[in-house]
């Protein structure tokens, strides 16, 4: 058992299962208004990801009628992670860019309580990419 092998310590084990990138619906271009389009950055994303592998591109957040807050995505997805690998204990981690959590700190931008569930209830991750502009 566990006490045995462990000395009486148990060891939690975190495994990734799958990565999924989310590219944000098109309604989103009124805040930022350089986004590409959704169906390009889809397209992009899934040549990118290729076909086998366990990162993928994810369409549920841009196929919906409007955009959608950024913790209703998370929850969504971590619903469907959980039907597809039959576990309701499956978590999300929000793995973003600086700019996303910068904007936290933007006042009346994002409710107090989904700025703790980005931050802290699904955990995150974020690097800060270099400012340049695209040719396409």
């Amino acid at each position: 058992g566990i006490n045995a092998e462990y000395g009486g310590c148990a060891r939690a084990v975190e495994l990734n299962l799958a990565g999924l990138i989310s590219p944000v619906h098109d309604e989103y271009r009124k805040h930022k208004k350089t986004l590409v389009k959704y169906a390009d950055r889809r397209a992009m994303v899934e040549l990118a990801c290729g076909e086998e592998g366990w990162i993928r591109c994810s369409s549920w957040e841009g196929n919906q009628a409007q955009w959608t807050p950024t913790r209703q995505v998370l929850e969504a997805l971590q619903e469907q992670a959980r039907e597809e690998f039959g576990d309701p204990g499956i978590t999300t981690t929000l793995v973003c860019g600086g700019d996303l959590l910068e904007s936290f700190s933007v006042p009346g931008l994002w409710r107090e309580d989904d700025k703790r569930y980005n931050s802290d209830d699904s955990s995150s991750s974020s690097r800060k990419k270099k400012r340049h502009k695209p040719d396409y």
